[in-house]
């Protein structure tokens, strides 16, 4: 059977507050296809994007990017304040999405919703620690790369750069607070995420789309999976982009577009 869809990334969804999430818009968009009798919603990857803030340039394989995290929803749910969010001047930088704007001033909101509810929601918080082993490594890692300026992490101390025995262990107790946050964050980002995806399915829709498949140089799984390499060899290695093209289904299968795997040794 011949099916359609249309594509909309969520950072384009019509938002007061700059750029898309996963909020009412995003329902709305949902009605909008089912209506229309739509059976695909594609999107382009949902990670969190890095320098140049282009969705294939994720700074992780699985997490989740924090600006699509809807504020309305975090005031529903007791995080944030109308005050709180109507403090930032939006309006200014409504025309298009600014992304220097949204981490100048997100990240701040965000922190708030963190401070009210990482002990509030701690139980759901380790269930989802315990179900999503990665955000330990995704976590200590944007902590390390906020600590460092947001510079590479080839260019970090050499102690946690290389993971020394009991470096990780000892910097994830000095930026605990970070390392937190960043695991508060995607927590939140899946609660609403599965949320809009089962009222997606509900609707008999299905979500496609890229999903980063292979991180470059300056993500996490560059930097924990390659230790090994740089301990015996100290060399450098860049991994340059692959996608895969599938969140719900592919009518293909697994497809793997642009470039797979490019390596590139160099000295440190």
């Amino acid at each position: 059977m011949r099916t359609s869809g249309i594509l909309m990334h969520i950072s384009s969804l019509p938002s007061p507050y700059g750029i898309g999430t996963l909020g009412q818009a995003a329902y709305d968009f949902a009605d909008f296809l089912k209506a229309a009798g739509q059976h695909y919603w594609q999107l382009l990857p949902i990670g969190p994007t890095s320098y140049g803030d282009s969705p294939y340039q994720s700074f992780s394989t699985h997490a989740g990017n924090p600006y699509f995290i809807d504020l309305d929803l975090l005031r529903e749910d007791g995080l944030l304040t109308q005050e709180e969010i109507d403090a930032v001047d939006w309006e200014a930088h409504s025309a298009r999405v600014d992304y220097g704007f949204q981490y100048s001033v997100r990240f701040d909101l965000l922190y708030r919703a963190f401070l009210r509810g990482w002990e509030r929601d701690a139980d759901a918080v380790r269930e989802f620690r315990n179900a999503n082993p990665w955000v330990e490594d995704y976590a200590l890692y944007m902590a390390l790369k906020r600590s460092q300026d947001m510079r590479s992490w080839e260019t970090w101390p050499e102690e946690i750069r290389l993971r020394r025995p009991g470096a990780a262990e000892t910097y994830a107790v000095r930026l605990g607070d970070d390392v937190h946050f960043f695991i508060y964050l995607q927590y939140l980002f899946f609660g609403q995420w599965d949320a809009l995806r089962s009222y997606v399915h509900a609707l008999g829709l299905e979500i496609i789309g890229d999903r980063v498949l292979v991180d470059g140089l300056r993500r996490v799984l560059s930097y924990t999976s390659e230790r090994l390499v740089l301990q015996v060899g100290k060399r450098r290695v860049t991994l340059v982009g692959a996608d895969l093209c599938l969140l719900d289904y592919s009518p293909l299968g697994v497809q793997v577009i642009g470039t797979l795997l490019a390596v590139e040794f160099g000295d440190l």
